[in-house]
């Protein structure tokens, strides 16, 4: 079955936009007339670029196939009817494309009835002509423009294993809903990133989708720590193509083993490439930081490449005798490599989380086994005289008071930390970031004064984001630049020291421990060592737990702060636009001048606008964890006292326990619970 998620309901205006983008009325400036080598002005070639794929993309909804040719004015006409618009030109409906109107407008009805937006298909038998029809429409045909999701449930082995493919979308899709989309994938789920490319390798548009898909801001995050990044993986297909045309100029190699030279070559090739695109896109700036260049050598030294044949894998598989296969096995295919290296990713991905959950459960057990140990030394313990144990109270005070000094005074650094400490770095974070990221913007801003008007207008009717012959997209530009020195302090300077505090706190708390029990052990037999030795053996358990947590809410700020602080970014420069169309300054003489003027504004204010937004989220999403680092610490509140009362019993903990019946019961039910607790399963003890 599969399901398909169709976008928000169009409405006439982006309707006109559309037809306006497809419009011959548009006339360039003398003032933007340039030629490129062929003596072609350039501003008319960009334009020419930006309404042909406007013209697909529109061929594609009403004609169900780009490639066939129609006049723009009747695909303007056919589009303005879907959305209850007159045909403005005149043109007919062709009785071909009738049905094919009338269906999109009943999927635009849907859409404004069901506010889910949500279509379920099911296949009912194996040769489901209709299901393969309705498929085949919503993935590539003429609702394709108009998906926002669409969800393949598939009887395949290799999805069995919690493995989920996603092919995110292209500019292509109506409304632009792909940002959103791909953001969302990026940022927040994916754990592979698959680079499909032929033999040409990975080109300069590529590369620069490592950029604009933001990926590489994301690793930013987790440049001093890796191990849980995505993974690239290159899959080169055409080989066999290479293969078939080395073999046509040299048979004295078999065609088999001209693929696998091929592929040897194409393996070490595809590392070059990438290297060579991060140095163009990453890592060419004059001041290329440390953490972009960490991210560079994190992403070099992981990446799988697998060239592959799925033409010749199927055939291996089919062994039909009309379309042999030259290749020998179905392994030099390099379809199985390909197919176990994401096996193993989710093999790993599971192992991960399954650790993390063996670990909270460890910790647990560990915790709940030695409260109940303690309460069964305490109940067993022999009772001293009263004079002795106010003996054992005075040199025990005596003893204690110095380090119960020193307990607060370590107590009063940590809070003091996780109080007032981390919201004073998050504040200079952002005031340096807030200057750094004002130069880089600067720098992005001189190369756009050579962009087309019409371009710009474009962009500026869109929020400030357009994609053509040139793209421009200043809501994530100037995010990302202000993204990046955050995310390099946030991970490499708060959140490692936020991990470091409260493990060296749980630390402290032990260390005092530790001196506490071995004073108590060279007091000659006077003291219980059993239930001293439980309590020391609970505080380590927390001493754990603390040190987990503080892992834990660093990995969880480190996500939250990935997944929500571009988007904060992006509002004010979205509304600027909004505010100057809504002005009419986007049309009429000069308009340039005003685009690039807005824009210079708001380069100038957006890192100062975005400032207190990102602090304030910063700051609210440490606090949010912050509560369950203070819940775990709660247990070192007083660390010193549960063993100073297991070395003397108070006189209330003497009284109940002289109570022998009491004492039985209490240790009956000790030793019961001690037997019942289970044991941890099989899978989550082998660590």
């Amino acid at each position: 079955m599969y399901k398909a998620e169709l976008g928000e309901p169009l409405v006439s205006d982006k309707t006109e936009i559309l037809a306006e983008d497809l419009d011959e009325t548009d006339l360039p400036e003398t003032e933007d007339i340039s030629s490129d080598s062929n003596g072609q002005p350039e501003n008319e070639r960009r334009k020419s670029e930006e309404r042909e794929q406007k013209r697909r993309r529109a061929q594609l909804l009403v004609t169900n196939n780009q490639g066939e040719e129609r006049d723009p004015k009747y695909l303007i006409d056919s589009l303005r009817q879907v959305v209850g618009l007159p045909r403005r030109w005149g043109t007919m409906v062709l009785p071909g494309d009738e049905k094919r109107l009338q269906k999109i407008q009943d999927i635009l009805k849907y859409i404004q009835d069901k506010p889910d937006r949500t279509i379920a298909i099911d296949r009912k038998s194996d040769d489901d002509e209709s299901f393969d029809n309705a498929l085949y429409y919503h993935a590539v045909g003429f609702m394709a423009p108009l998906i926002k999701n669409l969800t393949i449930y598939w009887p395949s082995p290799i999805l069995r294993g919690g493995i989920t493919l996603v092919d995110l979308p292209g500019v292509g899709i109506m409304r632009d809903a792909h940002k959103d989309v791909t953001r969302e994938w990026i940022r927040e789920k994916a754990k592979a990133l698959v680079l499909v490319v032929d033999h040409r390798g990975i080109t300069d548009t590529l590369g620069q989708t490592l950029r604009q898909s933001e990926f590489l801001n994301t690793l930013l995050y987790s440049a001093d720590e890796p191990d849980e990044d995505p993974v690239v993986i290159v899959a080169v297909t055409r080989i066999d193509d290479i293969a078939n045309s080395n073999y046509e100029t040299d048979k004295s190699k078999r065609r088999f083993e001209h693929f696998l030279d091929v592929v040897a070559e194409v393996e070490e090739r595809m590392r070059q490439d990438l290297q060579r695109q991060l140095k163009s896109i990453w890592l060419s700036s004059a001041d290329v930081t440390e953490a972009r260049e960490k991210v560079a050598h994190n992403l070099l030294s992981t990446v799988r490449v697998h060239p592959i044949s799925a033409l010749e894998y199927n055939r291996l598989l089919e062994q039909d005798e009309d379309n042999r296969p030259f290749l020998r096995t179905v392994e030099q295919s390099g379809i199985p490599s390909f197919i176990r290296s994401l096996e193993q990713l989710a093999a790993d991905r599971a192992t991960l989380l399954n650790n993390r959950v063996a670990d909270k459960a460890r910790l647990f057990r560990d915790s709940l086994y030695t409260q109940l140990q303690i309460i069964e030394a305490q109940w067993e313990n022999q009772l001293r005289t009263k004079e002795e144990a106010e003996k054992l109270r005075s040199d025990l005070e005596h003893f204690l008071q110095p380090r119960s000094e020193e307990l607060l005074r370590r107590q009063g650094a940590f809070y003091e930390f996780l109080n007032s400490g981390v919201l004073q770095q998050i504040r200079n974070v952002v005031r340096i970031a807030r200057g750094q990221a004002s130069r880089a913007i600067d720098r992005y801003m001189v190369n756009l004064g050579a962009a087309h008007w019409a371009t710009l207008r474009a962009s500026v009717r869109r929020g400030g984001a357009y994609a053509g012959a040139r793209d421009i997209d200043l809501p994530k530009e100037f995010a990302l630049q202000f993204e990046e020195p955050i995310a390099d302090a946030w991970s490499k300077e708060i959140l490692k020291d936020l991990r470091v505090r409260t493990r060296d706190y749980g630390k402290d708390c032990l260390s005092l421990a530790f001196e506490l029990t071995n004073w108590a052990e060279q007091q000659q037999g006077k003291v219980s060592s059993k239930e001293i030795q439980k309590q020391y053996e609970s505080l380590q358990t927390n001493a754990k737990k603390l040190e987990e947590v503080g892992k834990e809410s660093a990995r969880e700020m480190r996500d939250e702060v990935r997944a929500r602080l571009v988007p904060i970014i992006e509002k004010r420069i979205k509304q600027a636009c909004k505010d100057f169309v809504s002005e009419n300054s986007d049309v009429g003489p000069g308009v340039k001048q005003r685009i690039l003027k807005l824009y210079s504004e708001l380069a100038e204010e957006v890192a100062m606008i975005a400032e207190e937004p990102a602090k304030d989220l910063l700051q609210r999403i440490y606090r949010e964890s912050k509560k369950d680092i203070l819940a775990v610490s709660t247990d070192f509140q007083d660390p010193l006292t549960p063993i100073a009362n297991a070395i003397v019993a108070t006189d209330e903990q003497r009284i109940k326990r002289e109570n022998t019946i009491k004492r039985q019961e209490v240790l009956a039910m000790v030793h019961t619970a001690l037997t019942e607790i289970p044991a941890m399963p099989e899978e989550l003890s082998q660590r």
